[in-house]
């Protein structure tokens, strides 16, 4: 049996990095128990990876992590028929301009249902100010094209957002919830 496996090696502010596995790799850590086997298929993140990182202009979540401040949501949304393929082309489109113009948004990544007919966006920013300028942003390139594209299907905000921005997000008429307990990196 041949495989190929991609690890995620670091989740910045955009997308992820991967790393092919090879098959052998793959079996070894599947034979170990299931945290080794993890472990295992996990590459080391070296000091000077983070640093390159940091030099380049993209910040590990650690970076603008205040305790109670990051605002983080999901929002989903239902793909009509035929959409798929300009909702990857505007995904890109949106991705590349926050990451190259938002630092204090900290996660944008998108995920597709196994039968491409739903998707959900999970989205995490340094805090509501963030998130505000995030969406003004949002609102003026993007918002029209996207529901062109799908049916938004829920919203659930987490975090500490600011009245400014529940009023901003109340359109979407989403879930809250407050964080009790737990770290972010």
């Amino acid at each position: 049996m041949k495989a190929i496996l991609l690890v995620v090696l670091l989740a910045g502010g955009y997308g992820a990095m991967a790393t092919p596995v090879s098959a052998d790799r793959a079996a070894t850590a599947h034979a170990a128990a299931p945290r080794q086997a993890i472990t295992a298929l996990l590459p080391r993140v070296r000091a000077e990876d983070i640093g390159t990182r940091e030099k380049e202009g993209t910040h590990l979540a650690a970076d603008h992590y205040k305790a109670g401040s990051n605002v983080f949501w999901t929002f989903g949304v239902a793909i009509k028929d035929g959409k798929l393929g300009a909702l990857k082309d505007l995904i890109k489109e949106m991705a590349d301009a926050s990451q190259a113009k938002e630092p204090e948004t900290l996660i944008y990544e998108w995920t597709v249902s196994d039968d491409k007919k739903a998707a959900e966006v999970h989205e995490r920013y340094a805090d509501s100010d963030a998130a505000l300028r995030h969406l003004a942003s949002f609102n003026a390139n993007f918002a029209d094209r996207l529901m062109a594209l799908v049916e938004p299907t829920g919203m659930t905000v987490y975090g500490s957002p600011s009245a400014a921005l529940k009023k901003e997000l109340a359109g979407a008429k989403p879930v809250y919830r407050a964080v009790i307990g737990g770290f972010a990196r």
